[in-house]
């Protein structure tokens, strides 16, 4: 903690630090979410503190109405004025207090995660990178670096089509494709004057139409299934052991903060 010229630290875990970091994250932005009070521009607020300030002022009148300095809906006294720009004033030094804290842990931990190694199946590397590795990995925080997560969501959707198209060719409504000898037809009028024999022919032979053959055989399409089941086995096994080193590491790192 900082206190003017005199700077005390404390030593703690880098897992301490963070779960610190967190708690000043969250208490940094209720108290900012606060200043209206403090700064009387809730007016309800403001009302109900002037009449506990007026009430505590026995033997006294109630002061009057300030013309110009008054924030706020209701009518703040003088002094309630004052009372506020004194709570405001401390409130500011609360937070800017919490944000030196904040921004002390993280640089404290940035340089700690700069200096300790880890050893990875994909080699030595600081906890920084180990860090960063995770954050591509995870789709979550970064969906557009995921790389593994976008090549197995395409192969899956890879795998999906080729199902449909061997099923029902490459018509994936199911429906019967339309014969061409039906376009004909319709295009040229005159094609069906021909005699009864040929547009039998012709029926019998459009009759025998098979559908496309899928575009990958079924020892290609198992092939994919099985690269895509390594891909994704493979991130979720290198983002367990990053998470569990990352938080073996953190317990034993000693920081000053």
């Amino acid at each position: 903690m900082q206190t003017g010229a005199m700077t005390m630290k404390s030593r703690m875990t880098v897992t301490e630090a963070l779960k610190e970091r967190e708690l000043l994250k969250k208490r940094i932005t209720k108290k900012i979410g606060q200043l209206g009070r403090e700064a009387g521009t809730d007016g309800a607020f403001a009302e109900r503190r002037s009449a506990r300030f007026d009430a505590s002022q026995t033997g006294r009148k109630q002061a009057q109405s300030a013309v110009s300095g008054n924030i706020g809906h209701g009518a703040v006294s003088d002094g309630t004025s004052a009372h506020c720009g004194a709570h405001l004033d401390a409130a500011l030094q609360q937070i800017q207090a919490l944000i030196l804290r904040y921004d002390s842990i993280c640089s404290a931990v940035a340089r700690s995660n700069g200096e300790t190694w880890l050893d990875t199946s994909r080699g030595y590397m600081t906890v920084s990178e180990a860090v960063a590795l995770r954050s591509r990995l995870n789709d979550k925080e970064t969906a557009d670096t995921a790389f593994e997560q976008l090549l197995t969501n395409h192969l899956e959707s890879i795998l999906k089509k080729q199902k449909v198209f061997s099923k029902h060719g490459q018509n994936p409504s199911g429906r019967r494709p339309a014969l061409k000898g039906n376009v004909v037809i319709l295009q040229n009028p005159s094609a069906g004057r021909g005699s009864a024999g040929q547009e039998k022919g012709s029926r019998a032979d459009a009759g025998q139409l098979k559908p496309p053959q899928p575009i990958l055989s079924a020892q290609e399409l198992s092939k994919l299934r099985s690269l895509t089941e390594r891909i994704q086995e493979s991130r979720e096994e290198l983002l367990l052991e990053l998470d569990t080193k990352l938080a073996l590491s953190n317990a034993a790192t000693w920081i000053e903060v």
